[in-house]
């Protein structure tokens, strides 16, 4: 061998070396090259966590091992340059996840909830052309032609109002105004309820008179106890001991059920009542009479819609204006809020962060949460979507079904019941 290829061999293995030894002490510093802009960044990464997991990784087409399991939650890929990729997960009997995100220098992007949904095909519950409907723990309640019918068997009244998860479905009727409560272990033996209540005015509260129930609401940790609402009065109603309780005997403006709670409005103040340990406190005095519409409870305070005004009322006392809604729905966690602008256009508010979430739907009929807070239910021009905004946009926007005229989540069944102009259908999920 020549000196001349001796030497040649020697300055390209040594070149090899420097460049080499270069990238990987760059690589170990969590450094990378970006020979696009002729820059050194550091190196990010991306990490997933997925439900359900052991599910196949491809980023930019190029498998990655998931490492979750019993030890470990979610997959950690590191070493990646600054750049836009391509994300996509996959699971046999899922429909498959995807996302385009951009990693940037020494930073992760985080997709820690994301919710693949079974690839199962919507199955026909009931046939038929009904007004209106409600399902629950595998009950299921239909308006038909001016009646009711629940588990196929006719009962008591023209509109349904509730039917809560151990089967007590609360009807009304639209001829008397009077409301009955029918359970699905007896369907036909249904229960007067404005009659009883009326009984026990007068019996208990020596209240004379028959008094028109205006609203009625089951509680959710005991649907023989309800909150009743007349023009000039609310009441809790207990069937198991036959006793009512007057809680207010002036007049109100807006009275709702949040848990366990009674919530009205005078609009001076809002009022609570536990119907657990029996007390009643003043949550908020209003400087000037407020018309309120809708009241619920946040991580942070009390959301309330007072002349088409949607307004934050701290616990420390700030208050903090949001516009002027439609409506808004607040998430499982309490720490997020669903809001339909006064053109139904859908953004969310995460109250911690303070982060807002902006063009996830248009024209939007309704919202429900899913049970993580991360994801929503969006009715808009009769389709319904799954959709995805822990970061802020439609990371997946899956179509579940069109011609949806309601739908009811149940997240302890993993289910949504929807009602189309031929029936009720359910799709697991």
């Amino acid at each position: 061998m020549s000196i001349k290829t001796r030497r040649f061999l020697f300055y390209s293995f040594l070149a090899l070396f420097v460049i080499l030894g270069t990238l990987i002490i760059l690589y170990s510093r969590g450094l990378t090259i970006d020979f696009k802009n002729l820059s050194i960044n550091r190196s990010g990464g991306v990490y997933i966590v997925s439900t359900p997991n052991e599910v196949s990784i491809a980023l930019d087409g190029v498998q990655k091992a998931d490492k979750s399991g019993l030890l470990q939650r979610g997959t950690l890929i590191t070493g990646l340059a600054p750049d836009t990729y391509s994300l996509r997960l996959e699971k046999e009997g899922y429909l498959p996840w995807y996302k385009n995100f951009e990693v940037k220098s020494g930073e992760v992007s985080v997709f820690d909830t994301v919710v693949m949904l079974k690839d199962s095909e919507l199955s026909l519950l009931r046939s038929g052309q009904f007004t209106n409907f409600d399902a629950r723990s595998g009950n299921l309640a239909l308006e038909e032609g001016g009646g009711i019918k629940l588990n196929d068997s006719q009962v008591l009244g023209h509109r349904i109002v509730s039917l809560t998860e151990r089967g007590s479905l609360l009807t009304k009727s639209d001829r008397t105004g009077n409301y009955y409560i029918t359970n699905t272990f007896d369907p036909e033996d249904g229960l007067n309820l404005s009659l009883v209540f009326n009984n026990l005015k007068e019996n208990v509260l020596e209240l004379p008179g028959y008094i028109q129930i205006k609203e009625a609401y089951p509680l959710p940790s005991d649907d023989k106890r309800f909150f009743v609402s007349t023009d000039r009065a609310l009441y809790l109603l207990d069937m198991n001991n036959r006793t009512t309780l007057q809680l207010i005997t002036s007049e109100y403006e807006y009275a709702t059920l949040e848990d366990d709670f009674f919530i009205w409005s005078d609009g001076l103040a809002v009022y609570s009542f536990n119907a657990v340990f029996g007390n009643k406190s003043k949550l908020i005095s209003f400087e000037e009479k407020k018309h309120v519409s809708k009241i619920s409870k946040t991580r942070l305070g009390w959301m309330i819609i007072s002349g088409g005004e949607l307004t934050l009322y701290e616990e420390n006392g700030k208050m903090k204006s949001l516009g002027i809604v439609t409506d808004f729905y607040v998430s499982s966690g309490d720490d997020r809020i669903a809001i339909l602008d006064s053109s139904r256009n859908l953004k969310v508010i995460d109250l911690i962060t303070q982060k807002t979430y902006e063009n996830l739907g248009r024209s939007v009929e309704n919202v429900i949460w899913y049970k993580d807070g991360a994801h929503l239910f969006v009715l808009e021009g009769g389709n319904l979507y799954f959709r995805d905004i822990a970061k802020g946009e439609s990371v997946s926007s899956y179509q579940l079904s069109e011609g949806v005229q309601k739908l009811v989540y149940s997240d302890k069944e993993g289910k949504i019941y929807i009602l189309k102009d031929n029936g009720v259908w359910e799709l697991i999920l």
